[in-house]
């Protein structure tokens, strides 16, 4: 088994219940890490027996944009939908953060995990 892990995907969307939050898209970091079964790609050193990662950040990236949520926890939802669609992975772990959500804060963050 191999956990990959992404670091800070970069996503600008509107999300929030506040008025001014609906009108312009924020800035939003996304860490993501998942879990699946690596031996083939160990064996063969070939794309095609190996989950790629970066196909999945892409994907995150162009479906959450076009996405208007009130809650972190339904982005969090949204993105585990779109990972766990990919039947090789059995476990994944998304970590939203959202900067100066609260006053005299630096972030608010969500942490959901899924397995199959």
């Amino acid at each position: 088994m191999a956990k990959i892990t992404i670091n800070q995907i970069h996503l600008s969307i509107i999300i929030g219940t506040k008025h001014y939050e609906r009108e312009e898209a924020q800035d939003i970091a996304v860490d993501l890490s998942f879990i699946y079964n690596s031996s083939k790609a160990q064996e063969s050193d070939d794309l095609s027996n190996t989950v790629n990662y970066e196909t999945i950040a892409q994907e995150i990236k162009e479906k959450t944009e076009k996405t208007k949520f009130f809650l972190i926890e339904k982005l969090a939802n949204f993105i585990l939908d779109i990972v766990m669609a990919n039947n090789a992975i059995e476990k994944t772990t998304v970590i939203i953060c959202k900067p100066n959500a609260i006053k005299d804060s630096k972030s608010v963050s969500i942490k959901l995990t899924r397995e199959r």
